[in-house]
């Protein structure tokens, strides 16, 4: 495998037809592999084979270009978030052991990609876990291929088809976009910023999208058919808000759950309401009721840590039926074991959004003398008080999944990528 398999050989074939398009200016495949290379042979003399070079992920072409550039020059990609400060984009370099470089002159000499082993590290990319501290998982040039493969196999994504990219390109969900374009000779409509009216508007311009579902349920208010050429509109991140989905759909936008993660790079299973469907390659399965999954398009593990050993631990409890559909449950670390029974928050906040007059929602566990830990709901519903909710909470649920503490807020954290902050005071 080369590096350079971005553009494919059936690319290759299509030079004029345009990778990215923006509302500033866009860039073909011939035009962007020449600028690849010359940013390669900018960056190589800076570079050591091997070092992890952070890069500025912004929603720009020549951001877009020095993130495929560094792998060529020799280097492993690390993309950092735009919404992070100076001081920030240090202590993230500095933890990780990365340099940091700018989008290069694009003049000069262009340079030819090497053969390169596909099990190598292509891009380290940072996930949160649990306690918040950042952890790098490693994708192989390998992982991202197979992971392109698999998304164009089960979707039908074809030459020509326009991917509607809003998801913030340092993380997998939107650096894939590129990846399963270039793979097939498609075309990404990169946004600078998230613009629902904007959005609801380009989705009748191209056969694919990718959201989640903060953004989605922004979106739905401005939809106006008819949604033509739209094919299918991936909604992941996170569970969606009860009748999200059908909402959309009755909309006309074919909008369907979607399930992957940053160490699966990106999509491994989607599908109908309820359930998703993996994808060809990837096997799935649950392990004392946590969801494992394995593949090619698996990361290899973490930055500066042991090779992964065994399927990856997902972290994300669910069930498979005799289909092999899966359905997920929630986060095995937001488990809550109150009065010795286990509840999941999101099944609680699930059935309060079900409440008409609650817009938005996050459970998390507290401490609680009495029950060991007991639940702690943030709640944005305007009119509503707290035996109103506890009332209605009670006729749907067992009493020890209805939260004994209730905040009445005006908005809930987020994370960039819409999942709630839990356990954020």
């Amino acid at each position: 495998m080369r590096v350079n398999e971005w553009p494919s050989e059936r690319v290759k074939r299509i030079p004029d037809t345009p990778f990215v398009v923006t509302d500033a200016a866009s860039v073909t495949y011939a035009e962007a592999e020449e600028m690849i290379g010359r940013a390669a042979a900018r960056l190589r003399p800076a570079i050591e084979p091997g070092e992890l070079v952070g890069v500025i992920a912004a929603p720009t072409i020549e951001a877009v270009v020095t993130m495929f550039a560094v792998p060529r020059a020799g280097g492993i990609l690390l993309p950092i978030g735009t919404a992070l400060r100076d001081t920030e984009v240090a202590a993230l370099c500095r933890r990780f052991g990365a340099s940091l470089v700018d989008p290069p002159d694009f003049e000069g000499s262009a340079i030819v990609a090497p053969d390169v082993d596909p099990d190598l590290p292509f891009a380290v990319f940072t996930t949160s876990g649990s306690t918040g501290a950042p952890k790098g998982v490693v994708l192989t040039a390998g992982n991202l291929v197979a992971a392109a493969d698999a998304s164009a196999s089960f979707l039908g994504h074809r030459q020509g088809d326009r991917w509607l990219a809003v998801l913030p390109l340092n993380h997998v969900g939107g650096f894939s976009i590129l990846t399963r374009s270039m793979r097939v000779g498609g075309t990404v409509v990169l946004e600078s910023s998230f613009d629902p009216r904007r959005v609801a508007a380009l989705l009748r311009e191209v056969e694919f999208a990718s959201l989640v579902p903060a953004m989605l349920s922004k979106v739905v208010p401005y939809a106006e058919g008819p949604f033509e050429r739209l094919r299918m509109v991936l909604v992941g991140g996170g569970p969606s808000p009860p009748g999200l989905l059908e909402e959309a759909n009755d909309l006309g936008i074919p909008a369907v759950p979607t399930y992957g993660a940053t160490e699966t790079a990106a999509q491994i299973a989607t599908g109908r309401l309820g359930t998703v469907t993996p994808l060809p390659g990837v096997v799935l399965g649950i392990d004392r009721g946590e969801i494992v999954v394995d593949g090619p398009m698996v990361s290899p593990g973490y930055w500066g840590q042991p090779p992964r050993a065994g399927p990856h631990r997902t972290g994300d409890t669910g069930r498979i039926d005799g289909e092999g559909n899966l359905t997920v449950w929630g986060r095995l670390d937001d488990l809550v074991i109150t009065g010795g029974e286990n509840v999941y928050p999101a099944e609680v906040e699930r059935v309060l959004l079900e409440h008409p007059d609650v817009v938005d929602v996050v459970v998390m566990g507290v401490d609680d003398r009495q029950w060991g830990r007991s639940l702690r709901a943030a709640v944005v519903a305007p009119g509503l008080d707290e035996a109103t909710l506890t009332a209605w909470a009670r006729e749907r649920m067992a009493g020890y999944k209805v939260p004994k503490q209730w905040d009445f807020v005006v908005q809930i954290p987020r994370a960039d990528l819409g999942k709630p902050k839990r356990n954020q005071e």
